[in-house]
């Protein structure tokens, strides 16, 4: 009986010996297999610091960072939307929409006359509106281009002739431009270039002898 005992604890006391010495050697496994997972990780990190280390040079100046260059975003200006008219031109027949979209032709402009202005049109076309309605336009050009004309002649003579100062008289005084001989003196005085009035209008260096009747109408005075 006490050797059955005896014989139970020594197999009891073997089996508790043998797990004792299987889990010692279990965990010197797995403290041996950490220890070399360790030591494989500091390798691979000491490998990639050598690879990333760069020669020292005390003479380098450091890279200053790169500025981003700002960009300037242009935006063009939007087109205006043409406003729809107020009018109606359906209902309106084919010959007033003709009209419509009539444009005069550019007026007389003689070469080297920059006395020839808006100005000069201007006053011409209010002195014949009155006789020539919606034609003082085109009788004002004729009367320019006859005025271009005389002083282009005019600059080639010491003084104008006297037969081409009567002619320009008589043909503003029929279109209603002047009356008198002294408007029109004073016309030539307002509009015309000084080179050219110094030609016509009676003076004491030019020698041209002034009208018996400067203040008398001109078509009348012709008849007289």
């Amino acid at each position: 009986m006490v050797d059955e005992e005896s014989m139970e604890v020594s197999n009891h006391e073997l089996s508790r010996q043998l797990r004792l010495n299987t889990l010692e050697r279990y965990l010197l496994k797995v403290k041996q297999e950490k220890a070399e997972s360790r030591r494989k990780m500091q390798e691979q990190v000491m490998n990639s610091l050598k690879m990333a280390r760069k020669p020292y040079n005390p003479f380098k100046m450091p890279e200053l960072p790169k500025q981003r260059q700002a960009t300037k975003t242009i935006k063009k200006a939007a087109k205006p939307k043409p406003k729809p008219s107020p009018f109606s031109t359906g209902l309106l027949p084919p010959e007033f929409l003709e009209d419509m979209k009539y444009k005069p032709p550019k007026r007389f402009q003689g070469k080297n006359a920059p006395w020839i202005t808006k100005r000069l049109y201007k006053y011409l076309e209010d002195k014949l509106e009155p006789n020539y309605d919606y034609r003082a336009r085109v009788r004002a050009e004729k009367l320019v281009e006859k005025l271009y004309h005389f002083a282009k002649d005019v600059r080639k003579c010491r003084v104008a002739p006297p037969e081409a100062i009567a002619e320009l008289k008589h043909e503003m005084a029929r279109l209603g431009i002047v009356k008198t001989h002294h408007e029109f003196y004073c016309f030539f005085h307002e509009f015309m270039p000084r080179e050219i009035r110094i030609r016509v209008n009676p003076d004491i260096l030019n020698k041209i002898p002034a009208p018996k009747r400067v203040f008398a109408n001109i078509l009348e005075d012709d008849h007289l």
